[in-house]
């Protein structure tokens, strides 16, 4: 091969080393969650604008979500070139087991956030199977489960699945496993509470509620493998928090149909204010015992998991 054509073929490899890993053959990490962040956010636009177009206005949301999760799953296996079971997305006995128990979980804990909110006199409720005029109940109720549904696999899938794994491959070498993983977790918190820095309402202790709700919810990725419990209990805490207790969600209100219709008059510190729950001192604690029942679920119920399952690929 003549010099020139060897000297040009180096200079093309080191000015794309930075950009693709010849090893792996794809492109090298920060680049891929770029591009799945950019899938992400203006997929979401792109789909929820064409929604806006060709649906009526009560199919907004209901169209908007499935697309927007095929577009993320589509961007993830085909940026990673690895099936989607690496990221916890291989429905099994067990898969199936942990989504149970997450919905549970997820459930329980607003349920016990609304109980110390009540009892503290700091929560009134002003109406029962609340409704819009005109819409029964339960119809009214089935498109925010598509909705919440849709929002708990596919954020799941990405900011637990996808950035979990790909931070803890992508993290220098340590020497236990243990310590990487809690690292990942923390940088997952991290960007997930960015990711909904631009809420209403949005505050400094909501990102540090938000950051801790994703260190919860990769908790059961980490200690699992497997999708099925986060994506259970994200599912349930927003659905439960907007339309089971009446409370805010993440900056939005979504009482318009809810089993409790709410009045909040207790001190935002504690009660997270016009942001919900996780902005407070109460959502914060009870995130904490979440981590605690999954640990336990993990390890002392039927599904303990003695590995460390993001080492497998």
């Amino acid at each position: 091969m003549p010099p020139v054509i060897r000297l040009a073929r180096y200079a093309l490899r080191v000015a794309l080393a930075p950009f693709w890993s010849r090893r792996e053959r794809r492109l090298r990490l920060l680049w891929r969650l770029a591009i799945v962040s950019v899938a992400w956010v203006y997929g979401f636009a792109l789909v929820s604008r064409l929604a806006a177009r060709w649906a009526r206005e009560w199919l907004l949301w209901p169209a908007m979500l499935p697309l927007t999760l095929a577009l993320v799953l589509s961007a993830i296996w085909l940026l990673d070139r690895r099936p989607l079971a690496v990221y916890g997305l291989a429905p099994s006995r067990s898969w199936w087991t942990d989504l149970g128990f997450g919905m549970g979980l997820g459930i329980g804990l607003m349920g016990l956030i609304f109980a110390v909110q009540w009892f503290a006199g700091w929560a009134s409720i002003r109406a029962v199977w609340h409704h819009p005029p005109g819409e029964g109940f339960w119809p009214a109720l089935a498109r925010p489960v598509l909705v919440f549904a849709c929002v708990g696999i596919y954020e799941e899938a990405l900011f637990r699945g996808y950035l979990l794994r790909n931070l803890y491959e992508g993290l220098p070498p340590l020497r236990r496993p243990r310590l990487r993983a809690g690292l990942a977790l923390a940088a997952g918190g991290a960007v997930f509470a960015a990711a909904h820095a631009a809420n209403p309402h949005a505050s400094v202790m909501s990102a540090v509620g938000i950051a801790l709700g994703g260190v919860t919810l990769g908790l059961g990725f980490v200690l699992t493998g497997r999708l099925g419990l986060p994506i259970g209990m994200h599912i349930t805490w927003n659905l439960s928090q907007g339309h089971v207790f009446g409370f805010p969600v993440s900056g939005a209100w979504l009482g318009e149909v809810s089993v409790l219709a709410i009045t909040q008059s207790g001190p935002p510190l504690w009660t997270g204010g016009a942001f919900g729950p996780e902005a407070g001192l109460l959502g914060m604690l009870a995130l904490l015992v979440g981590c605690i029942a999954i640990w336990l679920w993990t390890r002392r119920g039927p599904l303990r998991q003695r590995s460390h399952p993001l080492t497998t690929t």
